[in-house]
């Protein structure tokens, strides 16, 4: 016979409970029988256990659940892992029982605990990766998507996938930061020294040693609590006990262990972590003393691990049947507190831990639970004969004692804070008894409601208190003192986030308390930061950009409806910049010929803070080498292509232009525009008010233009020369031009003639046409050295770098020859609103040859920026276009 057919045969012939083997085989003594009898007795849990696994598989790990859940259902969501396992275990035992009379019953338990497994693979498959994990690898766009679907219930979800998104690219940013700075004593083994870093950190940051701390004390205490010795050898206790079938017994364990898993599944986000534990652990303790005494006051036979027959089984208690019974209900309710408790909040480690040290940490944290677990499984049979059942029982209960003294010393409410919230609470110091404080009223009662009253007046007061401080490390200094002040202060309801958020950036609109928390916290932190880019831009300097991105797009949108608010964003963003090398090296990498491309967040976010940086109180200083000379003259280029592409706009070759300007308007040393820019009352501005979103073409605009004549042969020639405007025969040209235009909805205004040197790039139903004059400023309008200008603007359709609304614009300023394109007399008897549009004289039109019918005529074309105030560009002669150069327009 070989092995497979023995064990067959001893697994049909041998029951599988020491109580079934008593009832039918009463005639076998012999040993050999026993030994049998009992290695079956422990296959069946063993094997239950296969199938519970395969069950509780159907879902994924605590990590996963953890990273990927909102802070208000995270605790639910990781307790649903352990409802499965719980519900797993019902199923196992059921179906154990069904297969426990069946032959080869064994082989038909395993094989089913296949099914749920496979199950699992198929749904792992189609899981996203985590948004933490998405973020560390550079795919902020894949971690909005799925952050947007894990919110999707919300209105407002992808305003809040993209503040979480900013809070992980923070903390990423950090350990980015820490792991440069050891990079180069972890060359030679980078693996390696990733993983000491990782556990230096772990072992040495204090928040993250207590969040250590805090996770292997739970894990153990779940285990060392004595609860899965009461799962392994339940049968062995109730046949003990001389329960008739102990195996439907345990299952009345396995059942309430599922019930009140459940329980805690509707009420752990509710009740909170902390409080369940200092609710659950005294029941616990208070059972297991009960099952002793009770276990104490029986007369039971020395315990051993072989099966007993049934008239040994008849003799092993007293005459009291109501003793068993007993001992059942505690166990019960033992098992009732256990799941409502520790069998679910241990496994919330995930929270406790940065993203930094989350594996490791979790992964020391889940060895505890399996090293307590493992001396549990091998010291409870040999407490049970040397100790006696009360004995063991009453050793639980010590353990259950002192582990709820440490849940009270230690073990901080983290219910309702996201995770790099806990993070922060946890590095702040020893964590005590601090918790959200919970305005909800859970009491009826008018004395109750007065407390309650008198408490949030309190919290009030306090809440006020804080908002006086001068800054935020004075709040934090203020919330450190103890524990009842962080309760009033903290908490996302709390009125000093949104106080502090008004003062700094205008009213809120339509942002949820906790929303304004997790915003102001991530606007303080990172515009706090020095942010350089020497070497040019990584993970910390676009979270910074991003930042300073959405900050100017908000002020961009509510300029029209809430102009206070749009200010107070402008002046958080001007005294944030006041003394920042991010305006004056206005280039990314610092002209270093191997830093990367300027990316286009940088160059969208320095050309939109154009205003400011031309803003001589902002003390901007830009070099010669922060721009490139030849792209701001199209040196020796093909000016027939056009400077603005609507479909890809070339932000940083606007960026050159722009950084040229900045140079020769406000540098003394170049002895060029400065003095004439200087000088100036009107300035460029932030923003304008509008009527309505719809693109509306400012009317008046100041600015210049630059020249370089004779043209350079040489980039060298032009690199040392780069204007005329320095030379007396060009004082005039030094003067800012001034543009006054008007919308006029004819296409002749762009003639054909016009659009084969800078053509309609779109679709002409989307352009806007203008006309107006063009004088020196201070001039009147009846000046000789008055032009007339035609041009049109039109869409760019796609954002760039973030930034919506960017408009592409091309104007002719000329002077024709009037013989050939004559002015259109006025009618003397024009009256009332037409007597107003006498500075635009009408003239004859369209032009049909250049050459013959203007005296001179220059073409411009550049981007209007998305806050319709700034127009840069380059400008070309459209009779000899070897003479061109950069120009700058602002509105007035």
């Amino acid at each position: 016979m070989n092995r497979g057919d023995a064990n067959d045969e001893l697994a049909s012939d041998a029951p599988l409970l020491p109580t079934e083997q008593a009832a039918t085989r009463q005639d076998a003594a012999d040993s050999q029988t026993l030994s049998l009898d009992l290695t079956d007795s422990s296959s069946l849990f063993i094997w239950a256990l296969t199938f519970s696994a395969g069950i509780s598989g159907l879902l994924f790990g605590y990590e996963y659940i953890s990273e990927l859940a909102p802070s208000h259902a995270r605790g639910r969501l990781v307790t649903i892992l352990c409802l499965f396992i719980t519900g797993g275990q019902v199923v196992a035992y059921i179906v154990g029982w069904l297969f426990s009379t069946t032959d080869s019953g064994w082989r038909w338990i395993v094989g089913l605990g296949t099914l749920p497994a496979v199950l699992q693979f198929a749904i792992v498959v189609a899981l996203p990766e985590t948004p933490r994990w998405l973020v560390q690898a550079g795919l902020e766009a894949e971690a909005l998507h799925v952050l947007s679907r894990v919110y999707q219930d919300r209105s407002d979800n992808h305003q809040i996938a993209k503040q979480v998104v900013r809070s992980i690219q923070l903390e990423v940013a950090e350990e980015e930061e820490e792991m440069d700075r050891i990079k180069p004593s972890t060359d030679e083994i980078p693996w390696l020294g990733n993983v000491a870093q990782r556990a230096q950190d772990l072992f040495r940051v204090g928040g993250n040693r207590r969040a250590l701390i805090i996770a292997t004390m739970l894990q153990g205490l779940q285990q060392l609590c004595g609860f899965n010795s009461l799962m392994y050898f339940s049968a062995t206790i109730f046949s003990m006990l001389s329960f008739t079938s102990p195996t439907l017994t345990s299952l009345s364990v396995a059942i309430t262990n599922f019930l009140f898993t459940l329980l805690a599944f509707a009420l752990i986000d509710r009740l909170g972590r902390r409080r369940i534990l200092l609710y659950s652990i005294p029941v616990m303790s208070v059972s297991l003393i009960v099952c002793a005494l009770t276990f104490a006051s029986m007369e039971l036979p020395a315990f051993s691990s072989e099966p007993r027959s049934d008239a040994q089984a008849d003799n092993g208690v007293t005459n009291n049947s109501f003793l068993p019974i007993a001992i059942l209900l505690c166990l019960t309710v033992y098992t009732a507190s256990y799941a409502f408790g520790l069998g679910n909040v241990p496994w919330q480690q995930s929270e406790l831990f940065p993203l930094n040290v989350r594996s490791l940490g979790s992964a020391l944290a889940t060895a505890t639970n399996w090293a307590s677990n493992f001396i549990v499984g091998l010291t409870f049979l040999p407490m049970m004969d040397w100790l006696s059942p009360g004995w063991t029982f009453s050793v639980y209960a010590g353990v259950c004692v002192v582990g709820w003294f440490g849940v009270w010393a230690i073990y901080p409410e983290m219910s309702g804070l996201s995770l790099e919230e806990v993070k922060g609470l946890l590095a702040n110091g020893p964590p005590s008894r601090i918790k959200p404080a919970d305005n909800r009223p859970t009491i009826s009662g008018s004395s109750k409601r007065k407390s309650f009253t008198a408490a949030s007046n309190r919290a009030q007061i306090i809440q006020y208190i804080a908002y006086l401080l001068p800054s935020d490390v004075d709040v934090v200094n203020l919330v450190s003192c103890c524990a009842h002040l962080a309760r009033a202060i903290l908490p996302a309801h709390s009125s000093i986030w949104r106080q502090r958020f008004k003062d700094l950036y205008g009213t809120p609109q339509g942002r949820s308390s906790s929303e304004l928390k997790v915003e102001y916290q991530i606007r303080s932190i990172v515009l706090s930061q020095k942010i350089n880019f020497q070497y040019g831009q990584k993970a910390e300097q676009t979270l910074w950009l991003e930042v300073l991105r959405d900050i100017l797009l908000e002020a961009l949108e509510l300029m029209p409806t809430d102009e206070y608010t749009a200010s107070k964003l402008l002046e958080r963003i001007r005294e944030t910049l006041h003394d920042s090398v991010f305006l004056n090296r206005p280039l990314s990498g610092y002209g270093d010929p191997k830093a990367d491309a300027p990316s286009e967040l940088f160059c969208a976010v320095q050309l939109c803070l154009t205003y400011l940086v031309l803003d001589p109180s902002m003390a901007v200083n830009c070099r010669r080498n922060d721009y490139d000379i030849g792209a701001v003259y199209s040196f020796q280029a093909d000016v027939s292509k056009p400077l603005v592409n609507i479909e890809k706009l070339d932000l940083e070759k606007i960026l050159h232009i722009r950084n040229f300007w900045l140079r020769h308007l406000l540098n003394l040393d170049e002895a060029t525009f400065y003095s004439s820019y200087t000088s100036l009352c009107q300035r460029p501005k932030a923003t304008r008010p509008l009527a309505d979103s719809k693109f509306c073409l400012a009317t008046q605009w100041l600015g210049y233009y630059s020249c370089i004549h004779p043209y350079p042969d040489s980039l060298s020639r032009l690199e040392h020369r780069q204007t005329c405007a320095d030379l007396e025969t060009h004082w005039p040209q030094v003067d800012p031009m001034s543009l006054r235009i008007k919308l006029d909805p004819d296409p002749s205004n762009w003639p054909t003639l016009f659009d084969s040197i800078m053509p309609i790039l779109g679709s002409r139903t989307h352009c806007s046409y203008f006309r107006g004059i063009e004088t020196q400023h201070g001039s009147d309008d009846d000046d000789d050295s008055t032009y007339l200008v035609r041009g049109f603007t039109e869409p760019i359709p796609t954002s760039h770098g973030g930034f919506p609304n960017w408009r592409r614009i091309c104007f002719a300023i000329y002077d024709a020859d009037r013989e050939q394109l004559p002015l259109m007399p006025n009618d003397d008897e024009t009256s009332g609103k037409e007597k107003e549009e006498l500075w635009l004289p009408e003239e004859a039109w369209p032009p049909y040859d250049l050459e013959v019918e203007f005296n001179w005529i220059h073409g411009y074309e550049g981007v209007i920026l998305p806050s319709g105030t700034i127009m840069i560009g380059r400008w070309i002669d459209m009779l000899e276009p070897t003479a061109r150069g950069p120009f700058i327009f602002w509105n007035v």
